[in-house]
């Protein structure tokens, strides 16, 4: 089973689609069970839409314009 920190720690390897099969299962598991998991991964996903929307690239630096 998956903590709220480990949970944490793969984060950005769940939104991004590249954990293990049987890892993301667990992860999701957890998720549907946690409601500040819940949030805190809706609070991620918004701010990589947010961070991308102002034109900074995945490694924080910033698209020149």
């Amino acid at each position: 089973m998956i903590t709220c920190r480990q949970m944490v720690d793969l984060l950005s390897d769940y939104v991004d689609g590249s954990l293990e099969p049987t890892v993301a299962r667990q992860l999701g598991a957890h998720l549907r069970g946690c409601t500040e998991c819940t949030a805190f991964l809706r609070t991620f996903k918004d701010t990589l839409a947010l961070t991308k929307e102002a034109g900074f690239s995945n490694d924080g630096a910033s698209r020149p314009t």
